[in-house]
């Protein structure tokens, strides 16, 4: 309560450093999230790629199968 009450009026004269210093989260803290979350950005932007490539990778990976079918089928002959 005493947390809501510093937002509702009782203590809303708080300076912005008092602020910070009793509610926010330290700098380390926000630049490991920072971090984070460009390497989720990074990942996300090139997701659309990735898949394409893995989509190529399975199309040549069938084509050497039947490849590969058809040299067995042709020894065996």
């Amino acid at each position: 309560m005493s947390e809501l009450d510093m937002f509702t009026g009782k203590d809303q004269i708080m300076s912005a450093e008092k602020r910070m210093k009793e509610l926010g989260h330290p700098k380390d803290l926000h630049d490991k999230l920072y971090a984070a979350c460009q390497s989720v950005k990074t990942t996300y932007e090139e997701l659309p790629k990735i898949v394409e490539r893995m989509e190529q990778r399975k199309k040549v990976h069938e084509v050497c199968a039947k490849v590969m079918l058809g040299i067995a089928e042709l020894e065996t002959q």
